[in-house]
């Protein structure tokens, strides 16, 4: 382990556009100290070069490709198999977790790794999510407070945890379609986790019709109730 670094899962299926958009906002951070994984559901050749292009002179950016056939995609979470692979190749003291149709905001690290470092009694923090639908501003994910039960109420993209956890809480559920950050915080609660909030904003989350949500919300891909 690095004492300092950030590590990134950033979870990608076909979003070319999207996706740099991910990146770029990890390429801005204010704090410098983070190594990016690209965990990349088997995309199509636009969206797999886009992400070498990133790969080219910047080692701390690294891509796992999942392989995963087309008839084998929506059979399992796709992003919370990869996020599992790609937890198993980190160095970093911190993880944080970005999807391709999100990105963060400049300070996002330097808020969430201030806070941790400051407060040795704090394993799990998280900021504030700008919601955008349509194009338009559509407030804010609303929890502000010390959470002792965070699922169904703070996004993934929103936390930052310390990587000494991940001994204790092992592999993200792999049982929901829909669930699997709800599920993962209700592990860390199961370890004795609250959740701290730095009361700032530290990222974006994007409403689009080819979200997982919506294919889940449309009936195209099965899932269970969250919690």
């Amino acid at each position: 382990m690095r004492t300092g670094l950030v590590s990134v899962m950033l979870t990608s299926y076909n979003r070319p556009k999207m996706v740099r958009e991910a990146i770029e906002s990890v390429l801005v951070q204010t704090y410098p100290n983070w190594e990016l994984f690209l965990l990349d559901d088997n995309s199509s050749k636009e969206t797999q070069d886009v992400l070498a292009s990133y790969c080219e002179g910047c080692p701390n950016i690294k891509i796992y490709q999942s392989g995963v056939s087309e008839e084998e995609r929506f059979k399992r979470p796709g992003y919370v198999v990869n996020i599992n692979a790609g937890l198993k190749l980190i160095d970093g003291e911190f993880v944080c977790y970005l999807t391709d149709d999100d990105y963060l905001l400049p300070n996002a690290f330097e808020l969430l790794t201030t806070y941790l470092s400051q407060h040795d009694w704090a394993d799990v923090v998280y900021g504030k999510q700008k919601l955008i639908r349509d194009g338009q501003d559509d407030g804010f994910r609303g929890e502000e407070g010390v959470l002792s039960w965070a699922p169904a109420a703070v996004d993934h993209c929103q936390v930052m945890h310390r990587s000494s956890l991940l001994a204790r809480t092992g592999d993200w559920s792999t049982t929901s379609m829909r669930c699997g950050d709800a599920e993962f915080w209700a592990q860390l609660h199961g370890i004795g986790c609250k959740f701290f909030p730095v009361h700032e904003p530290t990222c974006v989350h994007r409403y689009h019709t080819q979200s997982l949500s919506n294919k889940l919300d449309r009936g195209e891909l099965k899932s269970e109730p969250c919690e």
